[in-house]
This record gives C-alpha cells, sequence and structure tokens, in this order.
C-alpha cells in the first residue's frame, strides 16, 4: 500500500474563508485524475474529514486498507473508462493558499425555495462549476430552513456524482431534495437537472 503518483493542487481560498471548500478540492481532483491520465469520469465519492488552509497534495493509491486512508484529510473513490481509483488528500505545509474573490450568495441568489416539497432549484449550465453552485445551493436551503444559533455553521462533508450523467447536459433546471435530516446535526440531499438523477449531497453542523 503506497502512492503511485503525487499531484500537487493550486488552491484558492474563496471569499474570505480561512480554509478550501470542499467544491476546491473536488475540482482538483478532477484535475488531478486529468493529469494522470486515468480516463473519463464516470463516477466519483468523495468523503471530507478534515479540513484544509493550505495547498494540497492528491496521491493516487494502491489499494489502501481502511486504517491507511483515515491518514487523508479527504478520499475520493473514482470510477472512469480504465478503471476503478482511490485517491486520497492531504495537506502541503509548503504551499499557502490565496484568497479570491467569491460571491457565493450572488451565485444562487435566483434559487426557489419550496418549503413544502422541501426542494431548492436553480438554473444551471455547464460554463458554470458543477460542484461550487451544488455547495452553495444546498447550503442556502439549509441556512433558511434549519437555522440555529446554537449549531456551527453547516459544513460539506460527503457527495457522490454521476458524470457520465452530468456531461450529458448542457443547461438545465438544478434542483436539490431534502431526502434526511438527523438530529439537526445532519442532512442529506438528492441532486437532479431536469429530472435526472446527478447523485446526493451531505451537510453536517455541530453544537457549539
Amino acid at each position: 500500500m503506497h502512492t503511485l503518483k503525487k499531484y500537487f493542487s493550486q488552491f484558492v481560498r474563496l471569499g474570505n474563508r480561512q480554509y478550501i471548500q470542499g467544491s476546491t478540492l473536488i475540482d482538483g481532483c478532477l484535475d488531478a485524475v486529468e493529469n494522470w491520465h486515468l480516463g473519463k469520469i464516470r463516477t466519483m465519492k468523495c468523503e471530507f474529514r478534515a479540513l484544509l488552509n493550505e495547498q494540497g497534495v492528491y496521491h493516487l493509491l494502491d489499494s489502501p486498507s481502511k486504517e491507511f486512508a483515515k491518514s487523508f484529510s479527504a478520499m475520493f473513490v473514482v470510477l472512469t473508462d480504465k478503471g476503478l481509483y482511490q485517491i486520497g488528500l492531504n495537506g502541503n505545509s509548503d504551499g499557502n493558499a490565496p484568497q479570491e474573490e467569491y460571491d457565493e450568495e450572488g451565485l444562487v441568489n435566483a434559487a426557489i425555495l419550496d418549503r413544502f416539497q422541501k426542494t431548492i432549484s436553480i438554473f444551471w449550465c455547464e460554463s458554470q462549476s458543477y460542484s461550487r453552485v451544488v455547495v452553495a445551493l444546498f447550503k442556502k436551503m439549509l441556512n433558511i430552513m434549519y437555522a440555529d444559533d446554537n449549531y456551527s455553521k453547516w459544513i460539506f462533508f460527503q457527495s457522490d456524482t454521476d458524470y457520465v450523467s452530468l456531461s450529458t447536459i448542457e443547461s438545465g433546471k438544478l434542483e436539490i431534495t431534502l431526502k434526511a435530516y438527523i438530529a439537526n446535526q445532519s442532512a442529506k440531499g438528492q441532486i437532479s437537472i431536469d429530472g435526472k438523477w446527478i447523485g446526493t449531497i451531505f451537510f453536517t453542523r455541530t453544537l457549539k
């Protein structure tokens, strides 16, 4: 069990964040897969275990055990047309991540929330970062429907994405449906575009 290849990130901190947002980590993994010539992505599962506030290093892993995988701040399981790959991500203390202006509220300002159906939707097109839009959209829904000063802010920590389906869509109505809300601390959303299932997203928060 060892690292087959490494890819050094070019992260930026979005807005006034002191950490690297999960959507940036996903986009970085997409860059790593392309750089390593692993093939066309079919699906990706990701899990974030710790916040990063610096540049990162993606590790293409050789059949890691569960215990070995726990040593990474984030893990990605990527299925391509060439095979199944596991990728770990840790911080690189030698690399600072610069700030980038980012209007997250503006990105989803036109979103429509349906409290009764527990959905939030917005028009999306392929020129936009899918990951950024989805994270901002679900966060907006949770902040409106489940605001509570006794808890920390909502944090994106897991997602599953069908990139085959996503690649066939140029634009459409992107909708997230709340499928689970557990103990005021975790939430699961189901993502679709024009009714086609694209994936799931999970957020969490803790008591202050």
